[in-house]
């Protein structure tokens, strides 16, 4: 009787073979002659080796701007690793422990357009990841290159059959989004020592290079260029990068795609549960939609809300923004629903105005689609004159009050068919009164903090004598 095969040994050939891979390729005909551990580095969840042996890049190669590329060494691409590793879990709000073995390898740079190269392979224990990095490189390709393969560790965890494909403008959203709020040294040139190399091995309480404007870059591509189309977004053309060492009007549309989507209410937690369905799913937009249910339910939705997105970001003209006290007061007579109210059967009804939490705690279904849409329209077009904290704010009620109805319009289905509604209506509402309840406190800290820096500008001008 034949024997049966035994099915550990094909994983331990394949796992095998693989190593002998990452040890050999690359590696010049003088040196694979008589192979010998080449010199490694590890930095968390990073092993980084080198494997040029004798060979090296062209010495001092630039940019197309004439800029020097990065040097890299084993010990500047560790860290450098680290710190964009760090960088995308404060984006995403992710822990940064727990994370797979990615394997960087140094290779000799061939040229200013050589790229980052990631090759992906499935074994017994999950996805492991290779990637070749030049040694020469500009610090913009290095960053998108560990983004795209940080990403692609976080969605394969699951460790499916099939590997995520990360779509592009989330890899260029968020690589732009961390350089732009970091600033140009997230990427190191050299490697510091003594206490400054412990302060460059942190970047989670750096304060953000753009200050409160990540997207400052972006709105002066976006002001001489026309925004990607949200159908541009998705399947962006062949010369979409074709930019040079400067962002193209692809990139920084990817990044405010990015920047706004992150803030939706739990909207960082959306791209996150977006990339884990990556697998699963044969487009990014089925992931995209099943992540983002609370907001959007069709691929329509999506490209309206993105519409509303780029005429309020590209018609903020500093010029025309307004002050914060009148922001403040457009916004309560939006957000203050006039309404008549009858207090007793005998006596007329009286004029007085209503919260959203009272529209949604006491209105018809009716009513409050008509109140809400009309304060969404409302709030749309004030974002546009507001400082930018105002505007996010605005966003979040905007967030709100679109979940609301969504969800309020699917219960409502869901009720008038046979199913049994998978919605309770009472916690909606009650959700809903507290996220608006809480989003009232945030408005009147903002007002606060705004009138005491206006108070502390006014004692400190000079009066007339």
């Amino acid at each position: 009787m034949p024997k049966c095969p035994n099915p550990i040994i094909p994983s331990l050939r394949a796992f095998v073979l693989w190593v002998a891979f990452c040890s050999t390729e690359l590696l010049p005909p003088s040196a694979s002659a008589a192979i010998t551990a080449p010199p490694t580095r590890r930095a968390q969840n990073f092993l980084v080796q080198d494997l040029r042996g004798t060979a090296r890049g062209s010495a001092s190669l630039k940019s197309e701007l004439g800029r020097p590329l990065v040097q890299l060494d084993l010990d500047v691409l560790a860290l450098s690793a680290d710190r964009i590793k760090q960088s995308v879990c404060r984006e995403l709000d992710v822990s940064a422990r727990a994370w797979g073995r990615i394997h960087l390898c140094l290779v000799p740079a061939a040229g200013v357009d050589q790229e980052i190269h990631i090759l992906a392979t499935r074994f017994a224990d999950g996805w492991h990841y290779r990637v070749n990095v030049p040694d020469q490189i500009e610090d913009l390709k290095l960053v998108r290159g560990l983004v795209e393969v940080l990403l692609l560790e976080l969605a394969n965890r699951r460790g499916g059959p099939k590997s995520a494909e990360i779509p592009l403008w989330l890899t260029e959203g968020l690589s732009s989004q961390i350089g732009n709020t970091l600033g140009p040294d997230l990427v190191l040139q050299s490697l510091p020592s003594g206490w400054m190399l412990q302060s460059a091995r942190n970047v989670g309480g750096w304060q953000d290079a753009g200050g409160l404007d990540k997207l400052r870059q972006a709105r002066s591509v976006l002001r001489h260029a026309a925004p990607a189309s949200f159908a541009e977004l998705g399947h962006p053309p062949l010369d979409t990068l074709q930019g040079g060492s400067s962002p193209t009007r692809f990139q920084s549309s990817s990044q405010l795609f990015v920047a706004e989507l992150g803030h939706l209410p739990n909207g960082r937690a959306c791209l996150v549960n977006m990339l884990q369905e990556l697998p699963s799913c044969w487009n990014w937009e089925t992931a995209f939609l099943r992540a983002f249910r609370p907001y959007f339910t069709r691929l329509l939705d999506v490209e309206k809300w993105w519409t509303v997105v780029v005429t309020s970001f590209t018609g903020r003209d500093p010029g025309q923004v307004w002050a914060a006290e009148i922001c403040f007061e457009k916004l309560d007579e939006i957000l203050l629903q006039p309404a008549h109210v009858r207090l007793t059967a005998e006596v007329m009804p009286v004029r007085t105005y209503v919260t959203p939490q009272q529209i949604i705690a006491d209105w018809d279904v009716a009513s409050q689609k008509v109140a809400l849409e009309r304060a969404l329209g409302q709030l749309a077009l004030l974002r546009v004159h507001c400082p930018l904290d105002v505007a996010s704010l605005i966003e979040r009620y905007r967030a709100i009050f679109v979940n609301y109805l969504q969800k309020r319009a699917e219960a409502n289905s869901f009720s008038s068919s046979k199913g049994q509604a998978t919605i309770s209506i009472p916690l909606l509402l009650r959700e809903t009164i507290d996220r608006l309840d809480e989003l009232y406190r945030q408005r009147e800290a903002l007002r606060r903090a705004y009138a005491v820096a206006a108070e502390a500008t006014a004692a400190a001008t000079p009066k007339p004598q």
